[in-house]
């Protein structure tokens, strides 16, 4: 399933939006989470970015089983970063940012609170 973006005040929690991309018209875009997804270069990636720093697969977001939201790297060549810090894997906070390849970044909103969330950005 390929990750659809919603306009955005129309997405509830959680969410990723959009804070930094190649592309200036995916900007402030939200993204609900529903299910896990993978992040990468791909077609078959949940969410494709164009962004020549990322892997074809290179980041899945999923939910544990105690609710919470983790990102996990998947072997990617320049990393996945949250909050400026490389990591393997990390749970998710409400306003963490999550940054693949050279221009390809993301917001999480755990709450839904997306306008304060972009605003963070």
């Amino acid at each position: 399933m390929l990750a659809t973006f919603e306009p955005a005040g129309t997405a509830p929690a959680p969410s990723l939006v959009c804070s930094f991309a190649s592309h200036l018209d995916a900007f402030g875009r939200v993204l609900r989470l529903s299910d896990g997804l993978t992040i990468g270069r791909a077609e078959q990636a949940d969410l494709p970015v164009d962004d020549r720093g990322a892997s074809r697969l290179h980041a899945r977001i999923a939910r544990r089983p105690d609710g919470a939201w983790m990102v996990t790297d998947l072997g990617s060549t320049n990393g996945t970063f949250v909050n400026g810090v490389r990591i393997r894997s990390a749970v998710l906070r409400d306003g963490d940012e999550i940054r693949v390849g050279a221009v390809t970044a993301f917001r999480f909103s755990a709450r839904g609170d997306l306008r304060r969330t972009a605003l963070a950005a």
